[in-house]
């Protein structure tokens, strides 16, 4: 059954006059009727550490009614994981005309949620339900948007649609006696237009071009966790711009300001890629702050598992999320992973350029490891990443 949820929807809008808009960020055709949208999602703050959810639309609505879908392909995504950081998912084009609502589309039919009970265990979410107690499957989460914060999208134009699925506002958590967990779902969700946050903003994709002269680059979009060269770019192309202060991270060195911008043009178009930065207005533009590209950049060349740390030894590691098998192109949602490791492994944070070691991961943490799948016993995957990578608490 589908469901549409609206009386618990909040529209927050902060309106810039677009004419003030139309910086490098953007790439509006100003020759044909229609102007750029992006679209950003991230989450408030809960009680979850992981959940994992389906999207399968993003659509605006017209004035006069028409909906326009502006969702290329259906995604995972995993909110727990942006409470400090918003994705930016699809550029596009979108006709001109005033948008009065917006919508998300949410699958339940395929999850990967957990909460941290009151004893700091890590439990599974089996029991996911609406107000009246029916299970989910298809969410339709819907917003009306009064007349003054409507999406006014112009010839040439430039707009950023931010959309913030609130986990806290948004579930009622109950534990049993057993040790069970119920969660009721009631969606709030708030949307922002043309407004700077707080939050970093994170692009993901393969690199176009790259220029000096302004500093800036090109990248299509690639967003969460689709394959870097499946060909698919439907999400969108993005302008980059740099400045003295971006830091870069490009095939394990670290490089600041043009002398960086200079080296990622060597690199070559096609090259996996990390942004994170801050949408920036008057002019309209995302400005980097730090950028990681080539092998810096978790690829699709290795195994790997991302998801949260269950135990630590001093040659394993026990990961509990989401296991991508290089061979089979394939994803495993709400996978047992124990990771073998060794003094060889690298283990990095996404915060700054220093290097850390096993001693340095325990239970609860948010990872990504790349390596070698070595076996499956039926219950548990097994990775080899004695030669691998650990990336510590980041959503990449």
């Amino acid at each position: 059954m589908k469901r549409k949820y609206s009386n618990r929807i909040v529209f927050v809008c902060l309106v810039f006059f677009l004419s003030l808009l139309g910086g490098q960020g953007c790439s509006s055709d100003k020759a044909r009727e229609t102007g750029t949208v992006t679209f950003g999602l991230t989450d408030g703050a809960g009680e979850f550490v992981s959940y994992l959810v389906g999207v399968s639309s993003i659509a605006l609505t017209q004035e006069n009614g028409v909906v326009i879908n502006v969702l290329p392909e259906y995604i995972q995504v995993d909110f727990a994981q942006y409470q400090g950081m918003t994705e930016l998912v699809v550029s596009t084009q979108v006709p001109v005309g005033v948008y009065t609502g917006v919508s998300v589309g949410l699958d339940y039919t395929d999850v990967d949620v957990k909460v941290e009970n009151d004893q700091g265990d890590i439990v599974d979410v089996n029991v996911l339900v609406d107000e009246n107690g029916t299970s989910l499957d298809q969410v339709d989460v819907q917003v009306d948007v009064p007349g003054v914060m409507n999406l006014n999208v112009t010839q040439g134009s430039c707009s950023h649609v931010d959309i913030d699925f609130d986990l806290e506002q948004s579930h009622g958590v109950t534990y049993d006696n057993q040790g069970g967990v119920t969660v009721v779902v009631a969606p709030y969700v708030t949307v922002s237009v043309n407004q700077e946050s707080l939050k970093t903003l994170r692009l993901r994709g393969t690199l176009g071009s790259v220029s000096t002269n302004p500093e800036a680059f090109t990248m299509n979009l690639k967003p969460f966790f689709f394959d870097f060269d499946d060909g698919f770019d439907e999400f969108g192309r993005i302008s980059v711009t740099t400045t003295h202060e971006t830091t870069f991270d490009i095939n394990g060195q670290t490089l600041i300001g043009t002398v960086g911008l200079e080296t990622l043009g060597d690199i070559g178009e096609g090259t996996p890629v990390i942004v994170k930065g801050a949408l920036k207005f008057n002019p309209y533009r995302f400005e980097s702050s730090t950028v990681y590209a080539g092998t810096s950049v978790p690829s699709m060349d290795r195994d790997f598992v991302t998801g949260i740390v269950i135990n630590v030894d001093e040659v394993t590691v026990a990961v509990c999320g989401m296991l991508y098998i290089q061979d089979e192109h394939g994803y495993y949602y709400n996978s047992s992973v124990d990771v073998t490791v060794s003094p060889d492994t690298l283990v990095k944070t996404q915060t700054d350029g220093g290097l850390y070691t096993i001693g340095d991961m325990y239970s609860g943490q948010f990872v990504l490891i790349s390596g070698d799948l070595t076996g499956h016993d039926g219950q548990i995957f097994e990775m080899d990443a004695s030669q691998g990578t650990v990336w510590i608490q980041v959503a990449f």
